[in-house]
């Protein structure tokens, strides 16, 4: 038997096998149908493959960006509004590190360009039971941006409400600038801290570790954040680690596990759809979970 007709008859053997155990008709290209569409479904799955990969690539990228986006915020921020990385060291060292984490400089560029973005606000959101969130975007088209989140938090049962309306009323709105600890400056310990932090006109002080060091955290009134980090540089000599401002809530709504997982779904919705949101707060703890109390 010749090499041809044995591949032949090793294609069709299905099919004569198929013909012995019925009535129907034995046509050649039955076997062939079905190699073919055989191949034809292992290359679609293939190709799902490598789409849900590339997509989990992508996403894994969006979500970098995202987090070098609002480090970048927040070096304008301590810079005094400076954008130019020449002039701002803070946010020259953000973008030498993402470029080190391989994120697209052009991603945050286009974000730093004044004619982009405008100075942060909130879209103030609503849910049943008492759910407030607060999502902070920097984007220059202030009402497209609402639009298009009001048609995402939808979805999940929540609606957007007038502005300042929740912001005002149920959070309250703090600052600080973070300073490290060091004996040059007299900042040793808490108690140290806290006699400075008394001079330079700081509500509270608080202290914390920052890349194993200890450091203090100066709480102030978001309108005067900007004065007391001018302080510490000039008359100090300090450089602050960071500034930021936050907002707490006045009072907390429990939710379970799984009405907590939906929320950061639509988080997360919002976060890859928009790039110029820096951050969302919200005032919610989660039932057994003392992490977010």
């Amino acid at each position: 038997m010749s090499f041809k007709l044995a591949q032949y008859l090793g294609r069709v053997a299905p099919a004569i096998e198929l013909y012995a155990a019925s009535s129907i008709r034995w046509n050649p290209l039955y076997s062939m149908a079905s190699f073919t569409e055989a191949r034809r479904f292992a290359g679609h799955s293939h190709w799902q493959n490598v789409r849900h990969t590339k997509e989990a690539r992508d996403k894994q990228k969006s979500k970098a960006a995202q987090i070098y986006i609002r480090a970048v915020n927040n070096a304008i921020k301590a810079g005094g509004g400076i954008r130019d990385p020449k002039l701002n060291s803070q946010l020259a060292s953000v973008l030498a590190e993402a470029k080190a984490n391989s994120v697209p400089l052009s991603t945050l560029e286009r974000f730093m360009k004044a004619e982009f973005t405008t100075d942060p606000y909130f879209i103030e959101v609503q849910a049943p039971g008492g759910l407030f969130i607060l999502i902070e975007s920097c984007a220059k088209s202030v009402n497209a941006e609402r639009h298009q989140i009001a048609g995402i938090v939808k979805r999940y049962g929540c609606s957007i409400s007038p502005a300042g309306k929740i912001a005002n009323e149920f959070f309250d709105r703090l600052a600080w600038v973070c300073v490290p600890g060091s004996p040059a400056s007299n900042l040793t310990d808490l108690d140290a801290a806290t006699n400075f932090g008394i001079d330079i006109g700081a509500n509270d002080v608080e202290e914390v570790t920052v890349d194993g060091q200890i450091a203090f955290k100066f709480y102030c009134d978001p309108s005067n954040v900007e004065q007391m980090r001018l302080l510490l540089e000039r008359d100090h000599a300090i450089q602050p680690v960071s500034v930021e401002d936050v907002l707490v809530p006045k009072c907390k709504v429990q939710v379970d596990s799984k009405a907590y997982a939906n929320l950061l779904e639509m988080y997360e919705r919002i976060r890859d759809q928009h790039e110029y949101v820096d951050r969302i707060v919200d005032n919610v703890t989660v039932v057994g979970d003392s992490q977010r109390d």
